[in-house]
């Protein structure tokens, strides 16, 4: 819901350039497009382990900030 209010309040306020909302949507499909091939050919067990030291570094930076 607020999502779509955002969307409508940058456009009414000119937030958005437009020369750039194409390629960046672009770049943003070929990006998924990749990491998803990426993931898929990571074993389940060292991703585990990545999501793992990912979580601990991030409430780390939590509790220090």
């Amino acid at each position: 819901m607020f999502d779509s209010y955002s969307k409508v309040l940058y456009k009414k306020a000119n937030l958005i350039i437009w020369k750039y909302v194409a390629p960046l949507c672009i770049l943003a499909i070929i990006g998924a497009i990749i990491g998803s091939h990426i993931i898929l050919a990571i074993p389940e067990q060292f991703l585990k382990s990545i999501v793992a030291v990912l979580m601990l570094g991030i409430l780390c930076l939590m509790i220090f900030n």
